[in-house]
């Protein structure tokens, strides 16, 4: 497996996930692909939570892109998250045989207290002798609540609940699946998500004090991380729906430690896919040279440019590649059908995304997107950054029937 975090160029890969994804019979729109990946804005925010927003509330009530966050390293992924979950699970941590964590309900008016010394003091401040670890519970679940975009998108809830009710999928594959569709999460989305269902699992290893198991947990945490409505009713679910939506995250908390990496098989085709698109930049770019200076082939050929000569020129360039391309995966595969597979499935994404790409069907990363997707991981433990970013970059909004 591949630390999909530390990846430079997530774009390609993510393009084969979605690929696959489509395979296994998830259907997702190709030609609509960033709005399935770009976080989709919550289709109920309250003028309440806009309010609270303009007036420098700094963790409630705040995309996950605007809070002040860390840099914090975990089983080798470096994270960049929220200063004020990194405090949450300190305090936590510190209190983790306590039996009943995130079951038991703190002091309401205690929590309140916490959340105003959090927005108008320090993001970490200190507890007062009469606060309970229950406290901080309910706290960081209600700062789950109060996210202004869910933790798990509402395009990607769609996904992870369309696959737990495929029956023709086995348990083994399923976890597969949620751990892909996790991948194409915005990458703030991504890393606080990491480092919650991380922290939710250390707490399942403490069981026998705690009485906390996955199954437990996700009954308690899950509403809050897959935060799916009704239509018309914000923060309500049905009785079915809330029972796939915690089944979905006792999975998750189960495999936590397998979220954030992708299959070798998918990066090493996301790779050669790139190298195809460096190849055709090249004759491509020597092409646009000759066209605009009326010569072909060089000056030495005498011929002026034709524009059909080129395109035939860069769909045999193409297909040359696909060719070596194809016979380099068939002598890594040998006589794996799978591997066979594999190739096909390669060659006939290969084509549909070369000829997508000259049509600019790529999503594209800009610095200013809540997305994520350019959003680079840290080494450092310690650094603190300030996302400063108020643009919203969501396309479109999603609502669960």
């Amino acid at each position: 497996m591949r630390n999909f975090i530390a990846l430079e160029e997530k774009g390609s890969v993510r393009e084969f996930i979605a690929n696959d994804l489509n395979n296994a019979g998830l259907r997702i729109d190709t030609n609509k692909y960033r709005n399935i990946i770009i976080n989709q804005p919550s289709p109920h925010i309250t003028n309440n939570s806009k309010q609270q927003h303009q007036h420098g509330s700094r963790v409630f009530n705040v995309p996950l892109h605007q809070m002040d966050t860390i840099s914090v390293k975990v089983d080798n992924i470096d994270l960049t998250v929220p200063i004020f979950l990194r405090w949450c699970f300190d305090c936590i941590r510190r209190s983790i045989k306590h039996e009943g964590l995130f079951r038991k309900s703190g002091g309401s008016q205690r929590v309140k207290e916490l959340m105003a010394r959090i927005e108008d003091g320090p993001l970490t401040p200190s507890l007062s002798p009469s606060n309970t670890v229950f406290d901080v519970c309910s706290l960081f679940k209600e700062f789950l609540r109060r996210l202004t975009y869910p933790l798990i998108t509402y395009p990607l809830q769609d996904l992870l609940l369309d696959c737990f009710s495929m029956r023709s999928l086995t348990s083994d594959k399923k976890v597969d699946i949620y751990l892909n569709i996790l991948l194409l999460l915005p990458d703030e989305h991504l890393h606080a998500l990491i480092y919650i269902l991380r922290f939710l699992h250390e707490i399942t290893l403490n069981e026998r004090d705690n009485k906390m198991n996955a199954k437990n947990l996700a009954i308690c945490v899950g509403p809050g991380i897959m935060r799916t409505v009704v239509e018309g009713k914000a923060s309500i679910m049905t009785e079915q729906c809330a029972t796939s939506v915690s089944d979905i995250v006792e999975t998750l908390i189960i495999n936590a430690t397998k979220i954030g990496y992708v299959a070798e098989s998918v990066y090493e085709r996301s790779q050669m896919l790139l190298e195809m698109r460096q190849k055709e930049a090249v004759p491509n770019a020597d092409e646009s040279f000759a066209m605009e200076n009326g010569i072909e082939n060089g000056i030495n050929t005498g011929k002026i440019n034709d524009p059909a000569n080129a395109k035939k020129r860069r769909s045999g360039s193409v297909k040359e590649f696909l060719v070596h391309m194809t016979n380099r995966l068939r002598r890594r595969s040998g006589s794996n059908n799978d591997s066979r597979d594999q190739t096909n499935a390669f060659l006939d994404q290969s084509g549909k995304l070369s000829s997508s790409h000259t049509r600019e069907h790529r999503y594209h990363y800009q610095q200013n997107s809540i997305s994520g997707h350019c959003l680079s991981s840290s080494s450092s433990s310690t650094t603190t950054t300030k996302r400063k970013s108020s643009d919203d970059p969501n396309g479109g909004n999603s609502k669960r029937g």
